[in-house]
Parts: structure tokens; sequence; C-alpha cells
């Protein structure tokens, strides 16, 4: 297995799917390509 690809400040972010509110699957690249997205990452601490 290879190690997945890292992402960089201002490069390309890796293609990542999840699944919307509805359980429907989605393609960050497909999010992207309607307009501006920004990425945010949370840290739970509890």
């Amino acid at each position: 297995m290879q190690a997945p690809e890292q992402a960089g400040p201002g490069g390309p972010a890796p293609e990542v799917g999840f699944e919307d509110g509805r359980g429907a699957p989605v393609l960050l690249s497909a999010l992207w390509a309607r307009g501006p997205l920004a990425l945010v990452f949370l840290r739970h601490l509890g």
C-alpha cells in the first residue's frame, strides 16, 4: 500500500470523498468545481 500524497500550503488538496448530510457520496473536486472552497480541520480536545 502506498502512503497518501502530502498536501502543502498553496498546493492542491488530494482527492477526498465523504458523505453529505443525506448519505450521498460527495467528492472534494465536485465542490471545488462549483467555486472557491475552504477546508477546515478541527481537533476535538475533550
